[in-house]
């Protein structure tokens, strides 16, 4: 909602400004290979900028789905352990369920909330009975590998969430979004149309930052998204 209104303002604020600021005089005019020059560098910068923001997402996404595949392999595990220490291996089950079903209760952004669930996840895993059968030493090794790994993408989930754009960089962008748009109404011409393409050149300036700044947050929908996968996968972990 409160995107549509920044667009729309965005628009009509651009257009008014464009259509309704004096034209300066001829001078200026003839700086116009400059302005497009501007305004094409700050499109490149900006680019990165979104490029960056979205590869982060991806990769968060990405992340997610490799926890949640070490959560279920850990569990088929233990399971296949069950018969050799039968209580830690339903510790470790019941633990499991109670991390992904933490998700139901908390907002995505307080991730790290899960930490002290999923130390009991690992704990019981650690004081295993003593395991002699070859095909039983291979599945522990296997068992312990996941877990490292199901730890490692909790690191890299919780380092993308927080990896965000400063407010220096905000500042940063937002002054280089000032400058391709002071060009743009300065080399306006007199006639209409050229307040017209310069109104909407301004708009395009500005969407670019407001994509940037959709693409660098999580939206709640997302993040609800990103919250009901953990909750599915535990209808999962009986999966062969």
């Amino acid at each position: 909602m409160f995107s549509i209104l920044r667009i729309t303002l965005i628009i009509l604020v651009s257009f008014a400004l464009a259509v309704f600021l004096p034209v300066l005089p001829g001078e200026f005019n003839s700086h116009l290979i400059s302005t497009v020059a501007l305004v094409v560098l700050y499109g490149l910068f900006i680019g990165f900028f979104i490029n960056s923001a979205r590869e982060r997402w991806g990769k968060l996404s990405s992340n997610i789905a490799s926890e949640l595949s070490r959560a279920r392999r850990v569990h088929h595990i233990v399971n296949e352990l069950s018969l050799i220490d039968t209580e830690r291996s339903n510790k470790v089950k019941t633990a499991i369920v109670n991390y992904l079903a933490k998700f139901k209760e908390i907002d995505f952004n307080d991730y790290e909330k899960t930490n002290f669930l999923f130390r009991k996840v690992t704990k019981p895993v650690y004081s295993f009975a003593k395991i002699e059968h070859p095909h039983e030493i291979a599945l522990y090794k296997e068992l312990l590998t996941s877990l490292r790994d199901w730890a490692l993408f909790r690191q890299f989930i919780a380092s993308g969430l927080k990896h965000q754009l400063s407010r220096i960089g905000w500042l940063i962008l937002s002054i280089s979004a000032v400058l391709p748009t002071g060009a743009l109404f300065l080399t306006r011409l007199i006639s209409l149309p050229s307040k017209l393409v310069a109104g909407g050149s301004v708009v395009m300036v500005f969407l670019a930052l407001e994509l940037l700044y959709e693409t660098e947050k999580i939206s709640g929908s997302e993040r609800n998204s990103f919250t009901k996968h953990y909750i599915k996968n535990i209808e999962r972990l009986e999966e062969k």
